[in-house]
């Protein structure tokens, strides 16, 4: 509850790190757009790379069922052997120019798929910490109530987990109006805003 209500005033606080909030905002949504991007390139990639491979595997399909019929089949006649030869002979030979004049192509997809991937995994990364920082300039009130929280011994990692164990827990009753007052004060420092540091006073009041 107090973190909720300190945070309201933050954002009543006119300008404050307001730049910087702004900027990391902005830099979040072009980095999710190059996200878009890359993911939509990844696709592209897959697709081309599994449409060759469905065409090569058609064509030995294709192949092996020539060969089966020319050189199995006991009662096809010469001239229809001798054809299907020509077309076994033709097939062979585009999958040959296929396999062998797009290999390099092929190799190039694969690199850039693993590229892309690359490129993904940094990006996401950097949104991800671009929104760290983005909520630490946008509620610097939570950073000062932590800060005092600290001072007197309660385990922030505990508290944000929702559970105060032990001398935790004691920690917090014991000293609830020091702590209230200390954060208090250190809003007063940042909030200009009589109405805001009313506000504040009379919430301070009624939590003591």
């Amino acid at each position: 509850f107090v973190f909720h209500f300190y945070r309201q005033i933050a954002d009543l606080v006119p300008g404050k790190h307001t730049k910087a909030a702004i900027f990391i905002e902005e830099e979040i949504r072009h980095q999710q757009i190059y996200l878009d991007y890359l993911d939509s390139q990844q696709k592209d990639v897959l697709m081309t790379l599994e449409s060759k491979d469905k065409v090569l595997d058609d064509i030995v399909d294709t192949i092996n069922r020539f060969r089966k019929v020319a050189f199995e089949s006991p009662t096809l006649s010469q001239a229809t052997r001798d054809e299907y030869a020509r077309k076994l002979e033709s097939l062979e030979q585009v999958y040959q120019s296929r396999t062998e004049g797009d290999d390099g192509d092929t190799e190039d997809e694969k690199k850039l798929k693993v590229q892309l991937l690359e490129q993904s995994c940094l990006v996401k990364n950097t949104i991800d910490h671009l929104q760290t920082l983005y909520k630490k300039h946008v509620c610097f009130s939570q950073r000062h109530i932590v800060d005092i929280l600290k001072v007197y011994g309660v385990d922030l990692q505990v508290y944000f987990g929702g559970i105060l164990i032990g001398p935790h827990c004691m920690n917090l009753a014991e000293h609830s109006e020091k702590i209230l007052k200390a954060i208090l004060n250190k809003m007063k420092e940042e909030v200009q805003d009589e109405r805001l540091v009313k506000a504040m006073e009379k919430f301070t009041e009624k939590m003591v």
